[in-house]
């Protein structure tokens, strides 16, 4: 078990990473996600999705408030790109 200062570190730790793949997307796609159609929005949770970004706690309210989306609507776009995924395969 964590101690209170270990998990505030982890935490903070995960804050980063999760600040730093906005940032890549960012620069990646040349402009803010709120601003995005739907269709770059996709392509950007697909690339999140490739690296490991919704692993992530708080992963998927942070990309939700970073897009002007809701939570569920991220979930549904994630559930999306996982299907498409599976039926290349």
């Amino acid at each position: 078990m964590l101690s209170n200062q270990n998990q505030k570190y982890s935490q903070v730790m995960i804050e980063e990473l999760i600040e730093e793949s906005l940032q890549r997307v960012r620069q990646r796609f040349s402009k803010p996600c709120y601003l995005m159609s739907r269709t770059e929005k996709v392509e950007v949770i697909k690339y999140l999705d490739d690296e490991g970004f919704f692993l992530l706690k708080g992963s998927i309210e942070t990309l939700a408030e970073e897009m002007g989306n809701t939570k569920y609507t991220i979930y549904s776009y994630l559930r999306d790109v996982r299907q498409t995924e599976e039926s290349k395969s």
